[in-house]
């Protein structure tokens, strides 16, 4: 696999990257691992992998199955070892020393989260943001590959960039095959996916890695976006769990869903989100006060089980 890896990382720095700062930074790199390798990692179907970990079934997030990597093949790992190990921090080299950067990939088990994901038809996933931090670093990068053979426009399943406050979606990037989106993450970068129209035997494959910085790296961040974007767009961070916007997976002209079994967790990380993003509170006090938050939390709902028990 070194070999394969030394071929890809040659072809992947030949690659020009042009970031679009609206609504927030975002580029997209076509043709991202050269052909004949790109062949071998999608030649993988979702169906024989035996290493499942969530099926996401709620009006917010539906048919999408995420997966670990324990035990597969090197050819269906080369991706993830590119995006998490390897040149991936320099792919936002333009915002930030590829040396300060930490990705999920470096943490054991990738924090607890789960980097292949699979999507069918009627799949999608609401307009949200993702968390804030691991550990004691702050999320301020996603990349994500499209892993799947085919893919036809028709079949929807796009890649949406929203507005700074989630109801309103600007960006549609299709998910062709062999194409790479990288953004910027910060407490205003909603994004989700359109509901997907494929065939019943097609599915939606893509590869994510997120992208940490100690909280000491983030004013050098934000100072290099600003600089590249004249002022704009401005990037802020605050506290907060994945969070969707409830009931309206597109925005407010999209038809409601009510179709949830998780809608109190999804209001209840929304009502935290928006009040961590209001009160100018610095972010690890705001981490601080959270976990006493969840703390109180977790102590009465132990005594009402002992009550009731």
């Amino acid at each position: 696999m070194d070999f394969e890896l030394e071929i890809a990382n040659l072809h992947i720095k030949k690659n020009e990257i042009n970031w679009i700062l609206k609504p927030y930074p975002h580029a997209i790199i076509d043709n991202f691992l050269p052909k004949s390798l790109f062949e071998q990692v999608s030649s993988t179907k979702p169906d024989v992998l035996d290493d499942l970990r969530r099926t996401n079934t709620t009006g917010l997030e539906f048919n999408k199955k995420e997966y670990g990597i324990k035990g597969k093949s090197q050819k269906f790992r080369i991706p993830i070892e590119i995006m998490g190990f390897g040149i991936g921090k320099n792919l936002f080299s333009k915002f930030m020393n590829p040396s300060k950067i930490i990705t999920l990939a470096s943490h054991d088990d990738f924090g607890g989260y789960y980097p292949y994901h699979s999507s069918s038809r009627n799949g999608l996933l609401g307009s949200h943001v993702d968390h804030c931090f691991l550990g004691d670093n702050i999320h301020f990068a996603n990349s994500i590959f499209y892993a799947h053979k085919e893919w036809k426009k028709e079949w929807q399943g796009e890649t949406i960039l929203f507005n700074h406050n989630g109801f309103k979606p600007l960006v549609y990037i299709e998910p062709k095959p062999n194409r790479m989106v990288l953004f910027i993450h910060s407490n205003t970068s909603f994004h989700g996916v359109n509901k997907i129209l494929c065939p019943e035997k097609i599915t939606r494959n893509t590869y994510y890695m997120d992208y940490y910085l100690h909280s000491n790296d983030i004013k050098h961040l934000v100072e290099n976006i600003q600089k590249a974007g004249k002022g704009k767009p401005k990037i802020k961070y605050s506290y907060h769990q994945t969070t969707f916007i409830p009931f309206f997976p597109f925005g407010f002209n999209s038809r409601p869903t009510f179709n949830t079994r998780r809608i109190v967790t999804y209001f209840r990380a929304y009502i935290i989100y928006l009040f961590f993003r209001i009160l100018p509170i610095d972010f690890k006090y705001s981490k601080k006060f959270n976990r006493l938050y969840n703390n109180l939390k977790n102590s009465i709902k132990r005594q009402i089980n002992k009550f009731f028990s």
